[in-house]
């Protein structure tokens, strides 16, 4: 998780940075195999689905490589430009794959490692091992809020991992500062999961203790949040500080009613101090919600039309840049080029067609079912893992709303935080046991102790 977010923090990112975190991957696949906890994955039905999704996933990217007969390639691929192309050529005969750029098709399978060995490697920890892979990424996301907040305070990038575009906000380790966003939300929401676990320290400072230190992590990341500027992570933001407060007092109405009527006069509080104060770090983020020239809603018309015209099998994954370049309309060409779809929805239909939409509805459909198994007793009474899931599901929840208008998941940092989250929501192997209290701790440690 630390390679992938201290190299992997931009969309189709540096070869050699992606090489390391693929070559990393493929160590930690190779230890979650061999180690001596092989075979220690729960055998329910969702975990079974998520590999047959992920098969399939693999599966349809590889047969976009397969090589085709031209005749039997000019009848499934839609793209007819690249026909009338290859005929002016001399090209039309021999064997081609079906994939429109076959590189990037190649590209996005590598990319493909090291969230997958993420999965699987989570599957198999026990609920400690769980536990303490979310405090690990919890500490890169401070560590990243904190560098946010000197990038924006600089104004220049000579504290950037990237040379980006958005000079003097806080994009952490990301090139792009609504990644950024998307991370401190979610060291947010793991921070609220944690506070109170017996795995972590601060389960020994009480629950005033344990409150104080949760208001100085969330004053940490709202201001991580509001120095990127993205209206995304704003937005995101509001809907995740709902759930921290319906998560951490569930079971109790009255506080939770208090707490929402609470947080509400302080936000509303807050922007009327900032918009009166004339803040930047506020304002810069609000003023952009009055942009009349959003790319995105200028593109996805386009967007739409050239999915139309590759469905029903997509133009090959990893073609939508190329296919876009070159039918982009004139008046719509730039100094800047469309490097995504900004919406990942339209971006894999255009790349996969019906097929990918299948997949990819598998598989929200896969990490809901894991949800509601994991949280279906409610969290009243539960232990603190299972917030620490309930926490891990909101996450989720972030990560997929915001691909409908970015695309952080091509991000490998996020793409590999992302099947973290989905591995927290899996069922633990069989011998692994729900912590619900220090006392419980302490029998579960007893117990290991006994039968070493």
């Amino acid at each position: 998780m630390a390679v992938a977010l201290l190299l992997g923090g931009q969309a189709n990112g540096n070869a050699g940075r992606e090489m390391v975190i693929q070559l990393a991957a493929l160590f930690v696949a190779y230890q979650a195999y061999a180690s001596s906890t092989a075979g220690r994955v729960s055998d329910e039905k969702v975990v079974r689905w998520a590999g047959w999704v992920l098969a399939a996933t693999i599966g349809l990217v590889l047969l976009h490589l397969v090589p085709l007969p031209y005749n039997l390639w000019a009848i499934l691929s839609p793209v007819d430009t690249a026909k009338q192309v290859l005929e002016q050529l001399g090209l039309a005969n021999g064997w081609r794959p079906f994939a429109l750029d076959p590189a990037e098709t190649f590209d996005n399978l590598l990319l493909l490692l090291p969230p997958i060995a993420m999965f699987y490697a989570v599957l198999r920890l026990s609920e400690r091992g769980r536990t303490r892979l979310a405090l690990v990424a919890l500490g890169l996301a401070i560590v990243g809020a904190a560098l946010g907040l000197l990038q924006y305070g600089s104004g220049t990038q000579s504290l950037d991992f990237y040379e980006a575009t958005h000079i003097g906000f806080g994009s952490g380790y990301f090139a792009n500062r609504n990644h950024q966003a998307d991370f401190a939300i979610i060291g947010w929401l793991l921070a609220a999961g944690l506070i109170a676990s017996p795995w972590v320290p601060t389960a020994r400072f009480g629950a005033a203790g344990q409150a104080g230190i949760l208001l100085l992590m969330s004053a940490l990341f709202i201001l991580a949040i509001l120095a990127t500027g993205s209206r995304g992570g704003f937005l995101l933001a509001v809907f995740a500080a709902l759930a921290i407060l319906i998560i951490r007092f569930a079971g109790n109405a009255g506080k939770l009613f208090g707490a929402l009527i609470g947080a509400g006069a302080l936000g509303a509080a807050i922007l009327a101090i900032a918009a009166s104060s004339g803040s930047a770090l506020l304002g810069r983020t609000l003023e952009r919600f009055g942009n009349e020239d959003e790319v995105r809603l200028i593109i996805w018309p386009r967007v739409l039309e050239i999915v139309q015209d590759t469905m029903p099998l997509g133009a090959g994954i990893g073609s939508f840049v190329e296919y876009y370049r070159f039918t982009e309309p004139l008046d719509m060409v730039g100094r800047k080029f469309v490097n995504s779809a900004h919406n990942e929805f339209l971006e894999i239909a255009f790349d996969a067609g019906i097929p990918g939409l299948l997949l990819l509805f598998a598989g929200i459909f896969v990490i809901g079912w894991a949800a509601w198994k994991a949280l279906r007793g409610g969290l009243g009474d539960a232990g603190d893992y299972r917030r620490l899931q309930a926490v891990a599901g909101v996450a989720v929840i972030v990560l997929i709303a915001h691909s409908s208008f970015d695309y952080p998941l091509r991000t490998t940092g996020l793409a590999v935080t992302f099947a973290g989250l989905c591995g927290l929501l899996m069922p633990r192997p069989s011998d692994s046991t729900i912590v619900t209290s220090e006392t419980d701790r302490t029998t579960v440690d007893s117990s290991a102790r006994n039968t070493t």
